[in-house]
C-alpha cells in the first residue's frame, strides 16, 4: 500500500529522521515509565531498543503499564516485545533479568527502576562508559516525577548525581498502597524523556533535572 505522505513526515520538523534511524536505546526496567517510554520511542522511529526487567505482568500493573490483560503471567520484557512488534518497526531485544552489568547497546540509557539500590548499581556500570552519551534516570510518585539527565562520562556530574539519591530504602516512608502511581503521571514523565531525547539529538542544551508535580501543575527545571 502506498501512502500520500511518508511515515514520519509530520515530525520531520521536530526531529529529523536521520537522528533516529540508527539510534540505539537501553531501557532498564519496563514497568510503568519504562513500558510507555519504550512505546513512545519506538513510535517516534528509534531504530533499536534493548530492555531489562525480571518481573512478570501482574493484575495490579494493568492500570499504569503498557500491557493488555491477556499478558498477565508473562515476563514484562516478552509482553512489551509483542506490543512493540504490533505497533512499530523497532528492533527490540528483551531480557527477563535484572540488569547487573550485562552487555549494553552503544546508545542512550534510561533507568526506570523503582529502588535506590538498583539505581546505584546501574550507575556503577554505566559511568565512564564511552558508548553511552546520555543517561536518564526517571523517578515517580503518585503526583510527582523527576528526570535527571547527564553524560555519564563527565566526572563533574557524578557528585551532583549522587546527591540526588534518597536515603537507603529501609529509611524511606512508604506511600500507601493506593497512592503509588496513576497513568497521567506515568505519561507525563515519559513525555519528558522524549522531549529531552529530542533536545540531545539536535544539539540543544538539555536540563539536568526536570521536576514535575501533577496535582497542582508545577514544573521546575534545574540546568
Amino acid at each position: 500500500m502506498e501512502y500520500a505522505v511518508p511515515q514520519y513526515y509530520r515530525q520531520e520538523g521536530v526531529i529529523p529522521r536521520e537522528h533516529l534511524r540508527r539510534l540505539h536505546i537501553n531501557i532498564i526496567g519496563v514497568g510503568a515509565i519504562g513500558s510507555f517510554t519504550a512505546l513512545m520511542l519506538a513510535k517516534m522511529g528509534v531504530y533499536s531498543i534493548k530492555a531489562w526487567d525480571a518481573d512478570m505482568v501482574e493484575p495490579h500493573n494493568f492500570p499504569v503499564q503498557f500491557f493488555p490483560n491477556n499478558s498477565i503471567g508473562q515476563f514484562k520484557t516478552d509482553a512489551l516485545g509483542e506490543m512493540l512488534k504490533m505497533m512499530s518497526m523497532c528492533k527490540y531485544t528483551g531480557i527477563h533479568e535484572h540488569f547487573i552489568g550485562q552487555e549494553m547497546l552503544n546508545g542512550i540509557t534510561i533507568s526506570a527502576v523503582d529502588s535506590i539500590t538498583a539505581r546505584k548499581d546501574i550507575f556503577k556500570h554505566i559511568k565512564q562508559n564511552s558508548g553511552i552519551p546520555l543517561y536518564m534516570d526517571t523517578r515517580m510518585g503518585a503526583y510527582t516525577g523527576k528526570v535527571i539527565s547527564f553524560d555519564p562520562n563527565n566526572p563533574n556530574k557524578w557528585k551532583d548525581y549522587i546527591r540526588t539519591k534518597l536515603p537507603p530504602n529501609s529509611h524511606i516512608q512508604p506511600l500507601p498502597c493506593s497512592e503509588r502511581s496513576i497513568l497521567f503521571t506515568v505519561l507525563g514523565i515519559s513525555s519528558e524523556v522524549g522531549s529531552i531525547l529530542r533536545r540531545h539529538l539536535v544539539g540543544e542544551t538539555i536540563p539536568y533535572i526536570v521536576n514535575r508535580e501533577f496535582k497542582h501543575t508545577f514544573v521546575q527545571v534545574i540546568e
